[in-house]
């Protein structure tokens, strides 16, 4: 028998290992059999699909298990079961991730050169590190890229990895101490440290915005009303220490442009009823307040 050609106990195994892996069997057999004499040549092709393929999952699986995978990754990675597009699910996996993960592809392929210089401990640490960084430090990591061929640069990465930690652990102190002080005026600001950092930064923001108009209207209130009538003024001020629904109050900001004129039922001196200043600042609040001043539709 040609040495070239496999018996076929040898391509029954080949091939149920193939099977095995995920790789369609009939599909396979097909392929094999369009060519008898490359039978061999044909194996070995679709074993190196199946060690791309693997290689792929292994890096997919990484990337699960740190949350850093879309549903379009998901898709990509549920094509590797067929041979015949690996290639292709290759390089898509590939642009799909830079987009997600930009450093990994870099890092990663660099790998085998960490590990032959005998600093495969030092690889998966970096790895680590960098994974545990926020989506927003990524275009901080992009110098480090040129660097991930070079071991023996390590000391020159891991400085410069720990100046984006710290910068991450101060905006994480920003966020932490500006929600203290929000529920230290009774705000149920819930935990922001489990969103991303930048998350995290947006809802402080519409906390503290939320705040800053209902304090706004609060003053508005007292200023404006308690010349006139002390009693309304107290009520008014009673009723912004308990608007404390963040939800509510973004649900309601928006202040429609034909209420230019207002009616106000106990007096008709403009000065006898606070008007908000500009559309979106303090018409929700005054909306809450049951229409002690309401709009003319």
């Amino acid at each position: 028998m040609n040495e070239a050609t496999p018996n076929n106990e040898e391509v029954d195994a080949r091939l149920a290992s193939l099977a095995q892996f995920g790789f369609p069997e009939n599909a396979m057999a097909e392929f094999l059999a369009e060519h008898e004499g490359g039978a061999r040549e044909r194996l070995e092709w679709l074993e190196q699909r199946r060690q791309t393929a693997t290689l792929l999952d292994e890096r997919f699986r990484r990337l699960e298990s740190s949350g850093r995978v879309d549903d379009g990754l998901r898709e990509i990675h549920a094509r590797l079961n067929d041979p015949f597009e690996i290639e292709e699910v290759a390089l898509e996996f590939e642009r799909h991730v830079r987009n997600l993960v930009s450093w990994e592809p870099h890092l990663n392929r660099n790998k085998t050169v960490w590990f032959q210089a005998g600093s495969g401990d030092d690889w998966e640490d970096l790895f680590s590190r960098l994974m545990q960084l926020d989506a927003s430090s990524q275009p901080a990591v992009v110098p480090l890229h040129r660097l991930f061929d070079a071991p023996e640069r390590l000391d020159e990465i891991v400085r410069h990895l720990a100046t984006i930690e710290a910068d991450e652990d101060r905006q994480r102190e920003l966020v932490r101490a500006g929600a203290l002080r929000l529920k230290g005026h009774g705000y149920a600001v819930p935990d922001l440290g489990a969103f991303s950092l930048l998350e995290g930064l947006q809802r402080l923001e519409q906390w503290q915005a939320f705040h800053a108009t209902k304090e706004g209207v609060r003053l508005s209130a007292i200023q404006l009303i308690q010349p006139f009538d002390a009693d309304l003024a107290t009520e008014f001020e009673q009723r912004c220490h308990a608007i404390q629904a963040l939800k509510r109050w973004l649900q309601s900001t928006t202040w429609p442009r034909k209420f230019k004129h207002w009616r106000r039922p106990w007096n008709s001196d403009a000065k006898r009823c606070p008007m908000p200043s500009k559309p979106g600042e303090g018409w929700a609040l005054f909306s809450l307040m049951k229409g002690t001043c309401t709009p003319r539709t």
